[in-house]
């Protein structure tokens, strides 16, 4: 699958707790990657990652120093604890 990167710049967007660097989409428009920095972290970035099934329902995200999440989905689309 192609990922398109479309690059923010340093600071030029800004969250609150984090600047992001640059957002990757799939072709149907999901987030696939978002690498950004905290202020209070100098010299270190951050890269998650987000993957997605068949029917553009979030399935995984991570971030390799910080978190792991696996979603589970059931009947009509419906997340299950």
């Amino acid at each position: 699958m192609k990922v398109y990167c479309k690059i923010l710049g340093f600071t030029i967007r800004s969250c609150g707790i984090r600047n992001i660097l640059a957002e990757g989409y799939d072709l149907v428009g999901n987030v696939t990657q978002v690498a950004s920095t905290c202020p209070w972290l100098p010299n270190q970035s951050f890269t998650e990652n987000f993957n997605y099934d068949s029917t553009d329902q979030l399935v995984s995200a991570n971030e390799a120093q910080s978190y792991q999440l696996a979603v589970n989905y059931g009947n009509w689309g419906k997340v299950m604890q």
